[in-house]
């Protein structure tokens, strides 16, 4: 009996150290961009086993939404600008961190409040609003792994924390601003769909890079649902889980089609930082990530507000200008401006976009990559609405920045 245990024991301990070598090959055989996929692919399942906690936060706030109560959005200013007014998303939204005065809120509000621990821990200021708005008796739905410092929830009076919804995947995330991200637009999604089924459908923002969207998107400025609905309504979990999908097979098919090209651009990266040359970032997106080899062209992050001297400047002797735009790289008069910066600076350019291009005298002195991502940049279609909604942008970008950073030599 004593030789059949040891021999079980022994063929159990060769078994573990057999599949440990058998994982640990398959991880070395693994690209970077390939593991940042993997991580993010499983934050997004363990968001989707908790879309049934979303959706009964979602309906607690059409309950209060619909009933008269203002829909505010708060939070570290990364998660916060990538929620307000996008393409995709809810037209009807106040911005606290423009509009701070709580107090003039009714009880019957709701702010959706998100914290990214990447973020500024300087901005404590959301922090102050959220406690505002549990004091008073507004619904708070917070997105946020553990429990932000700045806020202390802890010290939360009783009846504070009944108005306190917390959402957070109960399984593994070792992507948390992908989680985070994915969390709140299935979150977006789940409200639309409980709205739907109190037969209202709110008011959403077409992106103004379609002809005709200003004027579309200006007829319903202050509204929050529209006046008549051909939607029918949407049972929980559909809008939350088509998001959650629809963002995995993005990720999965941009690895698949650009894991050689990300491997280019973090070697090039990695060359001109070696040659004491600035990796210069903007970007035409919501958010922002901060890797150390980037850095902004005189803290100016969008490429609208960076003037063409800054840019020339930072570039001087060669430096590179890493662009990640919508579906083109430059709008407008950037279009001319930007390449001529560049141009004068002996610079090169590192673009992500869906149609990126660069003037044909710049070709040689370019790396492009082509996201996938919708024109529209939503990705749900909702039968009997004019737009598809939920934006792929921010959780793509900050899939790009940790592919390409996850990929520089010597990592």
């Amino acid at each position: 009996m004593k030789k059949n245990k040891s021999l079980v024991t022994r063929c159990l301990f060769v078994f573990i150290i057999a599949t440990m070598v058998q994982a640990a090959a398959c991880y070395a055989g693994q690209t970077p961009a390939a593991k940042v996929t993997e991580d993010i692919c499983i934050s997004l399942d363990s968001v989707e086993k908790s879309i049934p906690e979303i959706s009964k936060a979602a309906e607690l706030i059409a309950e209060r939404w619909i009933d008269g109560g203002t829909l505010c959005v708060d939070g570290t200013k990364e998660w916060a600008t990538e929620i307000y007014y996008r393409a995709g998303g809810l037209a009807h939204l106040k911005f606290l961190p423009q509009y701070p005065d709580v107090e003039k809120y009714n009880q019957k509000s709701i702010v959706l409040a998100g914290y990214l621990p990447g973020g500024d821990k300087s901005d404590t200021k959301w922090a102050k609003r959220i406690r505002v708005a549990l004091k008073k008796g507004m619904l708070v739905v917070l997105i946020a792994p553990g429990d932000p410092g700045a806020l202390n929830t802890k010290t939360l009076s009783k009846s504070e924390r009944k108005n306190l919804v917390r959402l957070w995947p109960q399984g593994s995330t070792p992507d948390i601003e992908a989680a985070s991200l994915a969390t709140s637009w299935a979150l977006v999604g789940e409200i639309v769909s409980a709205c739907t089924r109190r037969g209202k459908m709110p008011t959403m923002l077409k992106s103004v890079l379609f002809e005709g969207a200003r004027d579309r998107n200006g007829a319903i400025h202050g509204m929050p649902f529209h006046k008549k609905t051909s939607v029918s309504p949407i049972k929980p979990g559909v809008l939350g889980k088509a998001y959650i999908q629809s963002a995995r097979r993005w990720v999965t098919d941009f690895t698949a089609r650009n894991s050689g090209k990300i491997e280019q651009i973090a070697s090039h990266i990695s060359a001109q930082k070696k040659a004491g040359k600035a990796v210069v970032a903007v970007t035409t997106g919501h958010i922002w990530m901060d890797p150390p080899w980037l850095v902004s062209v005189k803290g100016v992050k969008e490429l609208h507000k960076a003037s063409l001297e800054a840019i020339a400047q930072e570039l001087t002797g060669g430096g590179t200008l890493m662009i990640i735009g919508y579906r083109e790289l430059f709008y407008g008069k950037r279009q001319t401006d930007v390449p001529e910066a560049v141009r004068k600076a002996g610079g090169w350019i590192v673009g992500f976009a869906t149609h990126p291009e660069v003037p044909d005298d710049l070709a040689d002195r370019s790396v492009l990559m082509s996201t996938g991502w919708p024109d529209s940049d939503a990705i749900v279609e909702i039968p009997g609405y004019d737009i598809h909604v939920l934006p792929i942008t921010g959780l793509a970008q900050i899939a790009i920045y940790r592919m390409i950073s996850e990929s520089l030599p010597g990592k």
